[in-house]
């Protein structure tokens, strides 16, 4: 369960990822549980200094 700054409360049942990688190109990844996913985690091993991850 994720809580807003304004208070609310949801449930988080899927979701995508995008790494916008520095000097590489972006990669996409989503899933459908509230868990990141083995292809998530690898992209995320990645990630360096300068790189941005947008959920």
């Amino acid at each position: 369960m994720v809580t807003s700054p304004d208070g609310g409360e949801y449930i988080i049942k899927r979701f995508r990822m995008i790494v916008a990688f520095k000097d590489s190109p972006a990669m996409v990844a989503s899933y459908n549980t509230n868990q990141f996913s083995e292809q998530m985690l690898k992209i995320l091993y990645r990630v360096r200094s300068g790189d941005r991850i947008i959920f």
